[in-house]
């Protein structure tokens, strides 16, 4: 058995952090699960990996960096993630939801590589800088602060809507 480090969010948005012995890290995200935690980051020890460390990225992720979204596709995830978080529904399955019912490939694809990441333990923010370069250090910063503040989906929204009057001004001097 292993012994894994987590930082998790409860159900009533508390942070939780701890150790517990598992199998393999899969099973030790289904014991997460079974206690209704949603894991930030889960960091093996007996591999002498520094506590709170984020994950190294995962093969998949790596081969999908060059994925990139247009500004009104970034637009549209940021809009959708918002109202599923605001809907009550956690961070994985809100990408799993995203993952499965969206039309265009590319946002497919970008949820499906930040649902991974995230059930492998990195937090939103990590992911989205692996993921694809089409999340700028500002998004990716601000989408870390409302991780950490709790406010996730508000900024999300604000964010969209910022983005949405960006690309009206870019229009209008187009």
């Amino acid at each position: 058995m292993a012994s894994f480090a987590y930082n998790a969010v409860s159900r009533d948005g508390r942070r939780v952090s701890g150790q517990l012995e598992a199998q393999s890290r899969a099973d030790a995200f289904r014991k997460l699960d079974r206690d209704r935690l949603q894991p930030i980051s889960l960091v093996q020890q007996d591999a002498g990996e520094v506590n709170g460390a984020e994950p190294a990225p995962s093969g998949n992720a790596l081969e999908t960096r060059n994925i990139r979204l247009s500004g009104s596709q970034i637009i549209l995830f940021t809009e959708e993630m918002s109202d599923l978080l605001d809907a009550g529904l956690q961070l994985e399955p809100a990408l799993k939801v995203m993952e499965s019912r969206n039309e265009l490939s590319s946002i497919k694809a970008v949820a499906s590589a930040l649902r991974q990441q995230v059930r492998e333990g990195s937090s939103l923010s990590h992911a989205l800088r692996t993921v694809s370069p089409s999340f700028g250090d500002l998004f990716c910063n601000l989408v870390a602060a409302g991780e950490i503040s709790g406010s996730l989906s508000q900024l999300l929204r604000r964010q969209a809507t910022f983005l949405v009057m960006i690309d009206d001004l870019r229009k209008k001097v187009v």
